[in-house]
């Protein structure tokens, strides 16, 4: 991001520096050494990272893990967050949205990754492989699947706002600025 700068190693470890000055901040393992995990993304206070099945969020200053769920499908692309959810996509063509306040409700509790399951407020399955983060603008969420097809649902509700067919599926990451979606 902007701040600060994020190295992850084959072998599971995120390293987290100053962007400004080279200087490290943090480091720390994900899981088991050697699992796939996906790019970190980040907002203003964490860090995201999906590894194996299991989406890890932490203090983008610190280091402290904030908390920590289990997904309900092998992921296939990094998570997206915005100021009420968090979204990834998963290879059976599923994006799933998890509720912050929720998680941080029962991450509160001490009920995690346990009950990771009642932090999941919607998903959207399509017929294949999801091949984009998912990018959110607080009311809507777009992805692509690998199906050939660009899909935008309401962040709440789930619903269906348009589908985008293409001659080819969606390889290339997609981007926002403002009200539009860049692809």
């Amino acid at each position: 991001d902007e701040e600060l700068l994020y190295l992850q190693t084959s072998g599971g470890i995120i390293t987290t520096f100053n962007a400004e000055t080279g200087r490290k901040l943090w480091a720390t393992q994900l899981g088991f050494k050697d699992r796939p995990a996906f790019p970190a993304i980040s907002n203003d206070e964490m860090v995201l990272i999906a590894s194996g099945m299991e989406l890890y969020a932490f203090s983008k200053w610190t280091g402290k893990l904030e908390w920590k769920i289990d997904l309900p499908k092998h992921p296939s692309t990094s998570p997206t967050i915005d100021d009420t959810n968090v979204y990834i996509g998963a290879i059976d063509g599923s994006v799933f949205a998890f509720n912050l306040k929720k998680i941080n409700e029962l991450y509160a509790e001490n009920l995690l990754p346990e009950w990771s399951f009642q932090a999941q407020v919607w998903r959207y399955k399509t017929p294949k492989e999801i091949t984009t983060p998912p990018v959110s603008n607080g009311r809507l969420v777009a992805f692509a699947s690998n199906d050939g097809s660009l899909y935008s649902v309401g962040t709440q509700d789930r619903k269906q706002r348009f589908q985008l067919e293409t001659v080819k599926p969606i390889s290339a990451p997609m981007s926002q600025s403002g009200e539009y979606l860049y692809l």
